[in-house]
């Protein structure tokens, strides 16, 4: 389980340092909305090992934080983040009933989207 979570955390660590490095010029609120997710999308990444308790309480938080994103591309790109990551812990669990995956790449392309429409507010 934590091989799992071992991938996919540079992914999630190497994003936040991207989003973190975003400057305020032009679109301020909308880069500050990226930042303040970022230490939430790390936590989800961290929480990636299987224990489904612990990282839907990480997966809650992120979308609770995400509806406070006023651009509604990087909001949804959030909130997808949330559910691959859930769909890939079921997967882990064994879960396959609820269509669950173990496909990481989708959680990679949640975070590429996220970043990408982060980064248009530079």
């Amino acid at each position: 389980m934590k091989l799992h979570s071992r991938r996919l955390y540079p992914a999630v660590v190497g994003a936040a340092m991207a989003i973190s490095t975003l400057s305020a010029c032009g679109a301020v609120t909308d880069a500050a909305d990226c930042v303040s997710v970022v230490p939430t999308m790390e936590e989800v990444a961290t929480n990636l090992t299987g224990d489904q308790e612990t990282l839907q309480k990480s997966t809650d938080q992120l979308r609770k934080e995400a509806e406070d994103i006023s651009n509604a591309k990087t909001k949804e790109s959030a909130m997808e983040i949330a559910d691959q990551a859930e769909t890939i812990n079921a997967g882990i669990n064994g879960d396959v009933a609820e269509g669950a995956q173990t496909d990481q790449a989708k959680v990679r392309d949640a975070i590429d989207s996220f970043i990408d429409e982060c980064n248009q507010f530079n």
